[in-house]
């Protein structure tokens, strides 16, 4: 049972039901299934699990759930438990009267009897000390620099910095996982301050940071002002902040548009969705670059497109872009590209 339960909890890693975007037959069967387990877990073994805590909880607060006559009674679920840090093994001590390897004895190496030990390395050949590091000229950048680093110029290169990923998360392939979408609201919307400049906004937008980041937007001309004040809206965080028309803009809103582009909505993320929650696609995971490279974001956002249903959901290759409380839907706009 053990093992089906974690295998469970390891499929819905990235889904917010057991199968497709809404409640169905499968999530009402597995909710009975787990009730018992679940209400008789406790906060450590509902946090092993806790892909299956998410979803168990999320399902319970389904109106569909709460308002059947055999409504099963409400799992208190505690969200807040920390994480627990998986501690590093001790290293092995070395055994007691073996010898230790060569270059790692305390004291200096004794030289057999009759032959002269070799002459010390002469100081512009030797590896910077600890002192150096900090304090000689030309030896290291300051405090902190391990004394034993290879000089500059020596010794194998260093290996290439692997491109940032989202939580320690490796990348992915090139899809929509190297795009960092996040739930962002906006908490100031205004005109772009060069009264000559009469298509752009400039917004302010709450994505769970410590302070809102600044974005400039084409969509004066489509969106009216006081539309755009308070609306949730689907950010792409990792672009390189840019100038647009003199003005720093740090993020991208991700809008949808007809084929003649006479027409222009906002992807939103449904009601509930928290700002800075990171916005999914189910079947591609993985993390993101820190900068998203030009031709790796034309290459994705070929593929992102508001579907046929009412009202149209936002999709990448047909799947659509999903929070914890649903997926991002447009207003109106069907078979639309989004960027």
């Amino acid at each position: 049972a053990a093992q089906l339960l974690h295998k469970l909890n390891k499929n819905i890693l990235l889904q917010v039901f057991i199968a497709g975007n809404h409640l169905t037959v499968a999530d009402v069967v597995y909710y009975v299934t787990l009730h018992p387990i679940v209400s008789a877990w406790n906060d450590r073994e509902r946090n092993i699990d806790q892909n299956i805590t998410r979803w168990f909880d999320h399902v319970q607060h389904q109106p569909e759930i709460r308002q059947s006559k055999d409504a099963l009674p409400l799992v208190a679920i505690n969200v807040d438990v920390p994480v627990e840090e998986k501690k590093k093994p001790a290293a092995p001590a070395p055994a007691e009267g073996k010898p230790e390897k060569a270059g790692e004895a305390k004291g200096a190496k004794q030289e057999p009897k009759g032959k002269q030990a070799p002459e010390a390395p002469k100081k512009d050949e030797a590896g910077p000390s600890s002192g150096e590091a900090s304090e000689g000229k030309g030896k290291g950048k300051g405090k902190g620099q391990q004394p034993d680093q290879p000089a500059k110029g020596k010794g194998k290169p260093a290996a290439a910095a692997a491109p940032k990923a989202d939580e320690g998360e490796p990348l992915g392939a090139l899809d929509v996982s190297r795009l960092e979408i996040r739930v962002g609201r906006i908490i100031k919307c205004d005109r772009h301050p060069d009264p000559e400049v009469k298509a752009l906004y400039v917004e302010e937008i709450d994505v769970g940071e410590e302070k809102p980041r600044q974005v400039v937007s084409g969509l004066a001309n489509f969106i009216p002002l006081e539309e755009m004040q308070g609306h949730r809206v689907a950010l792409l965080c990792n672009l390189k902040p840019s100038k647009l028309r003199g003005v720093m803009s740090h993020a991208m809103v991700l809008a949808a548009s007809n084929a003649d582009h006479t027409q222009v909505e906002l992807v939103q993320p449904p009601e509930g969705a928290a700002p800075g929650e990171r916005i999914f696609v189910q079947g591609y995971a993985g993390g993101f670059e820190k900068v998203i490279k030009k031709e790796t974001l034309d290459e994705v956002l070929k593929d992102l497109r508001s579907d046929e249903q009412t009202p149209p959901q936002a999709t990448y290759k047909g799947v659509a872009l999903m929070t914890s409380k649903g997926p991002c839907v447009v207003k109106s706009i069907k078979s639309g590209g989004i960027k």
